[in-house]
C-alpha cells in the first residue's frame, strides 16, 4: 500500500485492505469507493460554512475512473451495504 495513504484513518485503511483482500483490486480503485461511501455517511452530519451561501451540508462527489472488469460496481456495493442497512435500521427507530 501506498505509503501515503496511512495519514488516513484506521477504520478508512481497514476497509481498503479488506476490498483488496476479497477482491483483489488495486489500492486506487480502493480508495475511491471507500473515501465516496464515508462521504456519503457523513454528508448529514457535518456541515461547512460557505461564506457566500451559508451553511450547507457537506457534499464531495467521486467518480470512479477505471477501465471496464476493475470492479467498480462491487466494491462500491460491498461498502454501501453497510451504509444502507445502517440508514435503514435508523428510520425505523
Amino acid at each position: 500500500m501506498d505509503k501515503r495513504f496511512n495519514r488516513l484513518p484506521l477504520a478508512l485503511l481497514d476497509a481498503m485492505q479488506g476490498l483488496a483482500e476479497l477482491n483483489g483490486t488495486p489500492d486506487t480503485i480502493n480508495l475511491q469507493v471507500v473515501l465516496g461511501v464515508t462521504n456519503a455517511a457523513a454528508m448529514k452530519r457535518f456541515k461547512v460554512n460557505c461564506p457566500k451561501i451559508g451553511i450547507k451540508p457537506i457534499q464531495e462527489y467521486f467518480l470512479g475512473i477505471a477501465e471496464t472488469g476493475m470492479r467498480k460496481t462491487t466494491l462500491f456495493n460491498a461498502v454501501n451495504e453497510g451504509l444502507e442497512e445502517y440508514q435503514e435500521s435508523m428510520e425505523v427507530s
